[in-house]
């Protein structure tokens, strides 16, 4: 646990394929997933993080190359920096209601992520976040109907729909 409730993997130990974070570690909830926390690993194809996990830290799940699946908390309320970066195996992933920032380039270069929506609560959307040229759709909030510099400028463009 590397201050402040952020959790990382020990440098040089392998992920499991199916990886569940605990809730807590070493008797303190971990809130946050840190910088580079499973970043390259070669291994992992699910994630499954638990409630009570705010942010994911920049990097966090970088280059993941066999990632399919994450799980995220509905307690979720930012998504780092380039967090997804480098992902060709991660097809989709729901966001929560609740999340408030996804930053710069968090999703960039996930090849076979082919759609997303966004939630409600989305507040902030980096630059080249969705940065990539294969997402065919994307769902936004109505709110973000007049923000569409914003919207090309994280990479979206696709078709988008305003729920």
């Amino acid at each position: 646990l590397a201050g402040s409730g952020a959790l990382c993997l020990k440098k040089g130990a392998a992920a499991p394929e199916v990886l569940t974070v605990p809730q807590t570690f070493a008797g303190q909830p971990v809130t946050r997933l840190g910088f580079n926390a499973l970043r390259e690993s070669g291994t992992v194809r699910r994630i499954f993080i638990p409630e009570g996990v705010r942010e994911l830290g920049n990097y966090c799940f970088d280059h993941c190359t066999k990632l399919e699946e994450v799980k995220l908390p509905s307690t979720l309320r930012v998504i780092g920096k380039c967090a997804f970066w480098r992902n060709p195996s991660l097809r989709s992933i729901s966001l929560p209601e609740g999340l408030e920032a996804i930053e710069e380039k968090t999703f960039e270069d996930c090849e076979n992520l082919k759609e997303i929506e966004l939630p409600d609560s989305l507040m902030h959307l980096g630059k080249s976040a969705f940065s990539q040229w294969r997402l065919q759709r994307a769902v936004l909030p109505r709110s973000w109907r007049n923000r569409q510099q914003e919207i090309a400028d994280a990479g979206i463009r696709c078709p988008v729909e305003f729920r």
